[in-house]
């Protein structure tokens, strides 16, 4: 019976009317399963590794989260972000069957387009984290960067969201070391409120006159944003650009992020 139900759920999900009220049901996502597949391993390009002194990175490091760019582990004092050659998300339960899914040809083509766009933002997203820790590193927290295929580093011991362990040559992943910093909700619990605001907004004057655009996705203040002690960090610089003229005319950009942050403010 539940196979029946299942089969004509998949059916009717190829009738474009109904297919959106069952689209929430049909693409519920299931747990996904970390592996050393999943991060960006052997890379080769333009960029270069910053110096790393190995006895930060040789004890184990425990799953803290991840992103569409990155995942993230932690031993309490630093966090090892390691940039994902392919997404960490779980497949769908019951996908959405298109007629075009039967062609070999297009599941290749789609296959190859959606691998072209993870390398394009995964390379954007380095390109974006080089640039920050060359002129903003006082504001991202980042110790070091690790780009590209190297030597001299240590294996280290990563344990994932279930438990699992996982060993990885530091010399062939691209990753980013940075200070753990305390999050914006947790310093909040123990501070003033205004005090906190007026720190932010004071880190979004001088990221901006440092010629840095915060796009809006990225402006999620308890997700993207820390402290290390009294000073603000920015905690995800995949998202965030560098552009020359901006340092001479900040003050748009400026207005904008002062503009979130107050709204931000007023659901506190």
């Amino acid at each position: 019976m539940r196979a029946k139900i299942i089969a004509l759920f998949l059916i009717l999900s190829a009738i474009p009317p109904v297919a959106k009220f069952i689209k929430p049901y049909l693409e519920e996502r299931l747990p996904y399963e970390f592996g050393l597949d999943k991060i960006a391993l052997d890379m080769q390009n333009d960029y270069v590794n910053s110096e790393i002194d190995p006895s930060l990175l040789d004890k184990e490091f425990h799953y803290i989260g991840h992103g569409g760019q990155a995942v993230a582990f932690s031993d309490g004092q630093y966090v090892l972000k390691f940039f994902l050659a392919r997404q960490l998300q779980g497949p769908k339960r019951y996908p959405i069957p298109k007629p075009t899914h039967l062609i070999a040809s297009h599941r290749k083509a789609r296959r190859q387009e959606r691998e072209k766009r993870r390398l394009a933002c995964l390379n954007k997203a380095m390109k974006n984290t080089a640039v920050a820790f060359e002129k903003i590193k006082d504001k991202t927290g980042m110790i070091a960067i690790h780009f590209r295929c190297g030597e001299g580093l240590p294996c280290v011991t990563l344990i994932d969201n279930v438990g699992k362990k996982h060993l990885v040559d530091l010399n062939r992943a691209s990753f980013v070391l940075q200070h753990k910093a305390e999050l914006v909700s947790q310093k909040l619990a123990r501070e003033d409120k205004e005090a906190v605001v007026k720190a932010l907004s004071q880190f979004f004057i001088e990221k901006a006159s440092a010629g840095f655009i915060d796009v809006e996705k990225s402006f999620m203040i308890y997700d993207n944003y820390g402290f290390l002690g009294d000073t603000p960090i920015q905690l995800d610089v995949g998202n965030i650009e560098f552009q020359e003229d901006l340092k001479a005319s900040p003050n748009g950009e400026i207005q904008r992020m002062q503009e979130l942050l107050a709204n931000w403010a007023k659901t506190l």
